[in-house]
């Protein structure tokens, strides 16, 4: 059965790059908790997890079935986003889930022959648990930087990092230490002038970075959640 999305391929998400797109799938797996895996075999990137499935619904632009308050993503639009980025670059990929499998692929749309978008080929399976998301081709360079956007896969990417706290933390490089990034629940999203590395966390974060985080954190916002972190942090020293 195919489904036409209804998403204009050629308009969506113009300054990803793919590692980004890559980093969305990534970002699907860790939030389904344990079990999660990340794989470059060759030129074939596998991401798998042991989770509950996702949900046909979940297909739809701006929907989700992800109920975490602490899942990075929320909006329901990365790995439709991604999808389309993928496909542009001429890459192949297939979604094997709970009971049906996924191939997206670019078509002229039913609506408007002039439009492409991106549509699903479904097929019925018998699967019962987790999901494992094949993609190719994928080059180490673009596997390692989409690893590097977390910092529950970074070390995949060679990443050794040090922990200050558990919301502060730098990394080392080729033996200096680095810092700078901003975590959002583990996901790298902004860089600044900082000595350290802040990953921060809770509700009211989510609702400030909305759906831009490949684009950055607001400044302002950025500064109000860093320097309640480093509060916190420096209290916790005296």
């Amino acid at each position: 059965m195919r489904h036409d999305t209804n998403i204009v391929a050629s308009n969506t998400s113009p300054d990803w790059r793919p590692e980004h797109a890559l980093a969305e799938y990534v970002q699907n797996a860790l939030d389904e908790g344990a079990g999660w895996l990340v794989t470059l075999d060759g030129e074939i990137m596998t991401i798998s997890d042991v989770g509950r499935g996702m949900m046909r619904s979940g297909w739809l632009y701006n929907k989700t079935d992800k109920i975490s308050s602490e899942a990075k993503g929320q909006f329901g639009n990365g790995s439709k986003r991604a999808a389309c980025v993928l496909l542009r670059e001429g890459r192949q990929i297939q979604v094997d889930t709970v009971g049906y499998s996924v191939e997206p692929i670019l078509a002229p749309s039913a609506l408007d022959a002039s439009e492409t978008t991106l549509q699903l080929d479904i097929f019925d399976t018998t699967r019962e648990r987790g999901t494992v998301v094949t993609i190719a081709p994928v080059s180490r360079e673009e596997y390692l930087a989409a690893c590097a956007m977390f910092l529950e896969t970074e070390s995949l990417a060679g990443v050794e990092r040090v922990r200050v706290t558990d919301t502060l933390s730098y990394r080392i490089i080729d033996g200096t230490p680095t810092g700078g990034n901003v975590y959002v629940h583990g996901a790298r999203c902004h860089q600044t002038a900082a000595a350290l590395d802040y990953n921060l966390t809770g509700k009211d974060v989510r609702n400030v970075i909305a759906e831009g985080r490949h684009k950055g954190i607001p400044v302002e916002a950025l500064r109000l959640h860093c320097g309640r972190v480093w509060q916190s942090s420096a209290q916790a020293f005296n």
